[in-house]
């Protein structure tokens, strides 16, 4: 997240800008439908956090606001990861995983020019946001708050929540394999070998591709 952006959010809703730095400010977010979403998003945080300093919020008022703050923080980093992952076709990568996408050939690249620091920083970023979409899916599995439905970016229903999540968790340890090898490249084997390790035991579709990287290393 772009904390000159977040610093900007904080100043107005704590009525620390000049009028000019206001007007110019809700003109931005106006034209900008991420940084609207960051903004409310920043707001129910801060409103949630306020109801303390009063009489006590309702167990239905900090579930609302819970909801709210999840999927808000979602749908940004979503728009941030399909802005990011934009990047020039490079051809078929070697690194197994990622099934040719766009990412996949990103990291590629960066391991072919050996910038791994780069391409380990990347995989991160996405493992991040793999582990928000699982944790925003988590909330939904069992039963969806109709009032949440249309208006927080809830999925349309429970069975919908769990295609989602196995989806997402899939990505996420597709991601764990590409991290692996990048690892092997850059010479870590022992960390590599953790990683692919921990994937032979779960019940994933890397599991047989993690067994025969493993299996080179020994």
């Amino acid at each position: 997240m772009d904390t000159h952006i977040q610093d900007k959010i904080d100043r107005h809703l704590l009525g620390r800008m000049t009028e000019e730095e206001k007007k110019a400010f809700e003109a931005e977010m106006e034209a900008d439908e991420e940084l609207k979403k960051q903004y409310l998003a920043t707001k129910a945080r801060q409103k949630e956090t306020g109801l303390g300093k009063g009489k006590p919020a309702s167990s239905s008022s900090k579930r609302k606001w819970m909801y709210v703050a999840i999927c808000m923080a979602a749908a940004v980093l979503i728009a941030f990861f399909y802005l990011h992952l934009e990047t020039t076709d490079v051809g078929n990568p070697p690194i197994r995983g990622g099934e040719g996408s766009a990412f996949n050939k990103e990291v590629d690249s960066l391991v072919k020019n050996k910038d791994y620091a780069k391409a380990l920083e990347n995989i991160e970023g996405k493992v991040t946001y793999c582990e928000g979409l699982i944790e925003h899916y988590n909330n939904f599995v069992d039963s969806i708050p109709k009032e949440y439905a249309e208006e927080t970016g809830a999925p349309a229903s429970p069975e919908e929540a769990r295609k989602e999540l196995k989806k997402a968790e899939a990505e996420l340890m597709d991601l764990k394999l590409i991290k692996a090898q990048v690892l092997l490249q850059k010479g870590e084997k022992d960390k590599a070998a953790a990683i692919l390790m921990e994937l032979t035991h779960e019940d994933s579709t890397v599991k047989e591709t993690a067994k025969e990287l493993l299996e080179e290393i020994e």
